[in-house]
């Protein structure tokens, strides 16, 4: 006797829409993931950032600021921080690096995302010798930085909060007050 070893037609089509089920329930789950972890990773690298800045600024004993760049090497009036921004001192308080400046941090652009960010943080960053983040008028700054992607605001949305004392803290938007990813 001779036996044969394979699947059924039957048990072929079982295993197909098994796989299939899988599949169906798996494929979002997996999209979720990757999407979190986009956003997870666009405000990591704004608080990396921010904190170089600071700790920059109280070592060197001057201002180190951060602007929108979309050329990784100067500010561009009319960017947004999804479009990148660069880290750089500000001796001159000017919110822009010039020639005699340093960047010392220039980070790309985050693709599929929006930075939406409070008005007094809107164009640019800066701290002082003493850390605290101070516009080059010295007014004090502090806000929000809202991290949406293309499905809009829900519970997933990440706020990075800076106080006016230099302090960051991230949280889930809406448990910090914020129900839009337009501040």
């Amino acid at each position: 006797m001779r036996t044969f070893h394979g699947l059924t037609l039957v048990e072929l089509i079982v295993t197909i829409a098994v796989f299939a089920i899988v599949l169906t329930v798996g494929v979002p789950s997996f999209l979720e993931l990757v999407q979190n972890g986009r956003l997870r990773s666009a405000n990591q690298a704004m608080t990396a950032s921010l904190w170089l800045a600071r700790s920059e600024a109280i070592k060197r004993g001057f201002r180190v600021a951060l602007c929108p760049s979309l050329d990784g090497l100067q500010c561009s009036t009319g960017a947004s921080w999804e479009q990148g921004w660069i880290v750089f001192e500000d001796r001159n308080n000017n919110n822009q690096m010039d020639v005699n400046e340093q960047l010392l941090q220039s980070s790309a652009a985050s693709e599929g995302l929006t930075m939406s960010a409070s008005a007094a943080l809107a164009n640019s960053i800066a701290f002082t010798p003493a850390g605290r983040p101070m516009d080059g008028t010295g007014n004090s700054q502090s806000g929000a930085i809202v991290f949406c992607d293309s499905r809009g605001f829900a519970p997933h949305t990440r706020a990075l909060l800076l106080s006016k004392a230099g302090a960051l803290n991230t949280r889930v938007a809406s448990d910090a007050g914020i129900h839009d990813c337009q501040l």
